[in-house]
Parts: C-alpha cells; sequence; structure tokens
C-alpha cells in the first residue's frame, strides 16, 4: 500500500481481518508501480495505488486528498502564506516513492525538483526528518499527522505549508486482479475499506460513496 497515517493502517487491518473471519492481513509498504506487476502476477491480493489501473486489473476509488509540502524552517518559508512552484527552487525532493510516480498535478513542482533522496517507506516520518537538515522539501496529504511521530526538535526544523491554489491532489484507489471478484471474501474486504475510508472524518478530503456503481474498469 501506500504511505498512510499509522492510526488509519491499523484501523483499516483490524476491520480487513474481521472481514475475512480473523484471519492475519500482511502489509507492505510497496510504490504504485510495483503493487501494480504484484497484483498482474497474483503475488498480492490488493493494493492502493495512485492511479487507475488498466485490466484485467479493477479498481475502486476510496479517497481523494489536497497536499502540502514540508520545508524547513527557515527565514524564507517562514515568510510564506503558499508555496508556489519556484519557491522551491534549490531543494532536493525527499519520497517514499519515484517521483515519475506521483500525481500530474505536481508536475510544476517538481521542474523545480530535478534531483530527488529516497526514503525507505518503512521508517515512520524519514521524509521529514530529511527535511529537518534544511536541504529538502516533501509532499504530504493536508491530513497527515506523521510529523507528530517527530521528537519535538525535530519537529521545530520543519514547517507544513499549504501549496499555490489550485492545490494539487492525491487520489488512492483500492486495486485488485477481476479473479479476485470470484472469490467469497471479495465483497467483504470492498465494504471494510468502503466503511473505513467513508466514516473517518478528514478534514479537506472526500470519501467515496458507497453505492456499487463506483466500481469501474480502471478507464
Amino acid at each position: 500500500m501506500r504511505s498512510l497515517p499509522m492510526e488509519l493502517l491499523e484501523e483499516l487491518k483490524s476491520a480487513l481481518e474481521s472481514a475475512i473471519g480473523g484471519r492475519a492481513v500482511d502489509t507492505l509498504p510497496l510504490d504504485s508501480i510495483t503493487q501494480v506487476q504484484l497484483l498482474l502476477t497474483g503475488r498480492l491480493d490488493y493494493g492502493f495505488v495512485w492511479v487507475p489501473p488498466q485490466p484485467p486489473l479493477h479498481s475502486l476509488r476510496v479517497i481523494t486528498e489536497s497536499l502540502a509540502v514540508v520545508v524547513p524552517a527557515n527565514r524564507k518559508f517562514s515568510s510564506l502564506e503558499r508555496i508556489a512552484p519556484e519557491d522551491l527552487a534549490g531543494l532536493k525532493l525527499a519520497s517514499t516513492v519515484d517521483p515519475l510516480t506521483v500525481p500530474a498535478d505536481l508536475g510544476p513542482y517538481l521542474d523545480y525538483l530535478p534531483r530527488c533522496d529516497r526514503v525507505n517507506s518503512a521508517v515512520l516520518g524519514g521524509t521529514h526528518l530529511l527535511v529537518s537538515s534544511g536541504e529538502h522539501c516533501a509532499f504530504v496529504p493536508t491530513n497527515s499527522n506523521e510529523h507528530f511521530l517527530l521528537s519535538p526538535e525535530t519537529r521545530r526544523n520543519i514547517l507544513i505549508k499549504p501549496l499555490l491554489e489550485p492545490v494539487p491532489v492525491l487520489t488512492t484507489y483500492l486495486a485488485w486482479h477481476r479473479e479476485l471478484e470470484e472469490t467469497a471474501t471479495f465483497q467483504a474486504v470492498v465494504d471494510a475499506v468502503t466503511r473505513v475510508f467513508d466514516l473517518r472524518p478528514i478534514i479537506g478530503n472526500t470519501a467515496i460513496p458507497t453505492e456499487h456503481s463506483v466500481f469501474t474498469n480502471g478507464s
């Protein structure tokens, strides 16, 4: 799955395990491209990806989040109300994924961030720690609470700033191979995911409707 807040991950894992009769659910931090490859080969049952995949994979939109940027807490960024693409010139991008896989809305910002340092997505707060050194920035959902996992000293060295309007968004899709639709647990899994995201109060985010009409074939 893509990076998710820890409490949301635990809530989702619990709901899925309950939905499939108490069996354990294993979660893996993987970028969208890797997830699609593993879904196609049957080595992964479900994934949370940023782009609706093509057949034979099917997908369901689960959440759309507005994005913000984590920047060093210096005088320049402290004085800015919103961050424009050119404001990031001179910084490097800290990211848990290949920048080529991020939402297209971030394209204008990435044009000013030609250098990227990859961070292990299994390290909680890894991108924020890198930003705190003063040379990087990172994009996060506006509702992200990952910075609360950092030490007070590290939090003092970063700022989370809104981006220029129109604010870039990140849409997440639950993806699976169409063969899974014939299994006994398929609908239970989809219902559990829908319930967790639909009932979760997230400011600035749009949860999916619950009707089955939201199923797509990736087109």
